[in-house]
């Protein structure tokens, strides 16, 4: 009995056949580029390389693969940062229409695994060979690879890559005290080092590289306090290859030698603060010294801080005794230097944001469950801000955050008094105000005339001023101004004129915000 043809057995069978093995380039300095009518798989050894497509570049680590379909242009230079001499092999083949709709017209850029990479070294010992059958092994061969290949790319959905990235993040918790190679990492979930960083950045909010340190130098931190080892000790435990080295990145990391850390832990140190009261109360320190305008903030807590005036008195605050020093980033170096002489001096970064600061300031002084405990308490917080908000505010508006000083009239980005609008509340930022926002380096605030107010008002309008400048006659005549008088936050009598403390960015004043923003917009 003749059988029909079934579903199954007319459907097209994919197929690839290889058609030939060269190498590209070996010349360090060479910039090679090629636009050819058939497929390639490109291996790079034994170092990395930069691929140019479209004119972006993209970074390949050692024995990083490409594929590349046909009439593409691409364009390679070895990564000159790396040792030993680029080697290229280029494995040109052809595909039917059912491999190449397999494959897609897109370039794709893998870390190659052992596996493929060990079958390949076969093809390249082999393919010289005369014999048809050994050839014929070969184009097998050939296709068995291929298919580990696309069965990677595969692998690599949004959800199967995070996995395999997350499973990077466990191994590093895990394994922190062992020489740990980045781009090892990336081998492992067969994305490149570039796709890797950015994912890993993505899910983790820092680099692999930053992770990692974080890691080492909290765990450095608990045996420098607990153990009573030596540093060489606690060096070789927590994955840093010697003392030295371990000092200096701790230093870098921390603001202060891990001699000097372990003295701050000891005893009730003795700090002096330089415009970060608001982050140290919450956690639970108070400083025997701080800004006078700070310190007259009038809580509880400060009654007993000396008060510092400005210009600071160095014989002032050297009659402190101070252990440690905290101060912003944008200190002048010469005052840093004149700081730096009386007692360790630790700054904290101007543009991180109040999460970031508080978690830098938490590992310094011994506080990180402090830091996280005020973080979840705040965001609980302000979603509780939010709900009780939810009569009087309409899903969707706006806000814009604005100080008047002297110096002229400012809009806040994402920080200060923004983040309690953006972050905290749910206000939606107005369009001028997102890009300050999402610049590579947010911006903070950014000067603006009375003209641009327009541009950047909401449908609310928050303006922190002094008293002093309250009855000023510029900032009276930007309140009787057309420009004003015509915004709709002032039509609609949802302008809000607020004290000039409501500028300040820590964690109390963002606590206070919330408080002070119910009474204001639910009357």
């Amino acid at each position: 009995m003749k059988r029909e043809p079934s579903e199954r057995s007319s459907r097209p069978i994919p197929s690839l056949s290889l058609l030939d093995i060269t190498i590209l380039c070996q010349d360090e300095r060479k910039l090679y580029s090629q636009q050819c009518e058939h497929y390639s798989i490109w291996w790079i050894k034994p170092c990395g390389a930069n691929l140019e497509i479209d004119g972006e570049m993209h970074a390949i680590g050692p024995g990083g693969c490409v594929i590349i379909p046909p009439r593409t242009a691409v364009r390679l230079q070895p990564d000159v940062s790396m040792d030993g001499k680029l080697e290229v092999y280029d494995f040109r083949f052809t595909a039917n229409e059912a491999a190449a709709a397999l494959i897609g017209q897109a370039l794709m850029v893998f870390s190659a695994c052992a596996e493929w990479a060990a079958g390949i070294g076969v093809l390249l010992d082999q393919w010289e060979a005369v014999d048809g059958l050994v050839l014929l092994r070969l184009q097998a061969r050939f296709q068995e690879l291929a298919v580990l290949l696309l069965e990677q790319r595969q692998a690599c959905t949004p959800l199967g890559v995070e996995r395999e990235v997350e499973e990077t993040i466990h191994y590093l918790n895990r394994e922190y005290a062992k020489d740990i190679r980045i781009e090892k990492l990336a081998e492992r979930t067969a994305l490149s080092r570039w796709k890797y960083n950015d994912m890993f950045k993505a899910m983790t909010g820092k680099t692999p590289v930053q992770y990692l340190t974080e890691l080492r130098i909290d765990r450095a931190k608990q045996l420098l306090v607990g153990s009573g080892q030596r540093l060489k000790e606690i060096a070789e435990q927590t994955g840093f290859r010697d003392e030295y080295y371990f000092s200096r990145r701790f230093k870098q990391s921390v603001g202060v030698s891990p001699t000097r850390f372990v003295r701050i832990q000891s005893r009730a140190a003795r700090i002096c603060s330089l415009h970060s009261l608001g982050d140290l109360l919450p956690l639970g320190i108070v400083p025997i010294g701080t800004d006078r305008n700070l310190a007259e903030q009038g809580c509880a807590e400060t009654r007993n801080i000396q008060s510092m005036e400005e210009p600071l008195d160095m014989e002032k605050l050297l009659a402190l005794q101070p252990d440690l020093i905290v101060c912003p980033s944008y200190m002048p170096r010469q005052h840093y230097d004149c700081l730096a002489a009386i007692a360790p001096t630790a700054l904290w970064d101007w543009q991180d944001d109040i999460y970031v600061r508080l978690g830098k300031l938490g590992r310094l002084l011994g506080r990180s469950a402090k830091a996280k405990e005020w973080i979840e308490t705040y965001r609980n917080k302000a979603l509780s801000a939010r709900r009780k908000l939810e009569a009087y505010v309409q899903p969707g508006e706006s806000a814009a955050a604005f100080v008047y000083c002297r110096k002229g009239l400012y809009v806040y980005g994402g920080h200060n008094f923004g983040h309690t609008l953006y972050e905290g509340l749910g206000f939606v930022p107005p369009d001028p105000v997102r890009t300050l926002m999402a610049k590579e380096k947010p911006l903070k605030w950014r000067k603006i005339s009375p003209e641009d107010l327009p541009l950047y008002a909401g449908d609310r309008v928050f303006m922190a001023v002094e008293n002093q400048d309250r009855s000023s006659r510029p900032f009276l005549e930007m309140l009787k101004s057309e420009t004003w008088n015509r915004l709709q936050a002032v039509v609609n009598q949802r302008v809000y004129i607020v004290e000039r403390r409501w500028g300040l960015y820590d964690a109390l004043t963002l606590e206070r915000h919330l408080d002070e923003m119910l009474l204001l917009l639910t009357r």
